[in-house]
């Protein structure tokens, strides 16, 4: 989970939401990107969440009962290459394609993990493996999994409020090829440069769960504050410059 607080409560956006506005970021960008492969691309995008997530599936509060975030796991690399593991195994049932990609994602973001030995070595080589099934340059295959990255960081500043302001520029990545994006703010309007969408402008909608409180006595009061609390919407607006 995704969490934020302010003088009114907390503010909870899940990973799975989180996976889905990254989808909806990728469906925008240009044809350029969209090749035969692009439905296994989407889901990866989609899958590289579980809902175990969506609550940091080892500790979902810290030692003052407030929500953790995903970005302060209470997890050690154990139990990250278990959840490796898990996730992996069940997505190759799907395709080994988008296993393939959340592999390359999971060691992009935890390569420790891997580096470590702590997933199965026949997990840790799918990128190769469906390079070879596919037929698939290396290339190729980085290309997609750059939509992968991309998509997920964009999202990502989205959901924790990572916007620029005062006509200052954030580097998103350099995942979609050689040249770096950026998120702009020129005069209140967030431009990304270079432009990656088919169209001239993207609203991205997303919603979050607002919980009257900070702090909660233990995992089963939060549980029912979230399944309790209201939904909230916001809207963010890309123009190309």
């Amino acid at each position: 989970m995704i969490v934020s607080a302010d003088i009114n409560g907390t503010r909870i956006i899940t990973q799975t939401h989180h996976a889905h506005i990254a989808c909806y970021i990728g469906h925008q960008l240009k044809n350029k990107y969209k090749n035969a492969y692009f439905a296994d691309v989407i889901a990866a995008i989609a899958f590289h969440e579980t809902r175990e997530t969506d609550f940091n599936y080892t500790r979902q509060l810290n030692d003052l009962g407030q929500p953790v975030s995903f970005d302060k796991p209470d997890v050690t690399e154990a139990q990250l290459g278990k959840k490796a593991e898990e996730i992996l195994n069940g997505l190759k049932s799907r395709s080994l394609l988008v296993a393939a990609l959340v592999c390359s994602h999971l060691k992009f973001l935890s390569p420790q993990v891997f580096e470590a030995g702590l997933v199965s070595t026949i997990n840790c080589d799918l990128d190769k493996q469906a390079m070879k099934a596919y037929n698939l340059k290396t290339d190729t295959y980085n290309f997609l999994y750059g939509i992968v990255r991309f998509c997920d960081r964009l999202s990502l500043m989205i959901c924790q409020d990572e916007l620029p302001d005062a006509n200052r520029s954030y580097e998103i990545n350099d995942a979609l090829g050689d040249t770096i994006h950026n998120l702009c703010d020129k005069e209140g309007e967030l431009i990304i440069n270079p432009w990656p969408f088919q169209e001239d402008e993207v609203i991205i909608n997303y919603e979050y769960h607002i919980l009257k409180q900070r702090s909660f006595k233990n995992s089963e009061t939060f549980y029912k504050a979230f399944k309790e609390s209201e939904i909230g919407f916001s809207k963010i607006v890309f123009k190309k410059s």
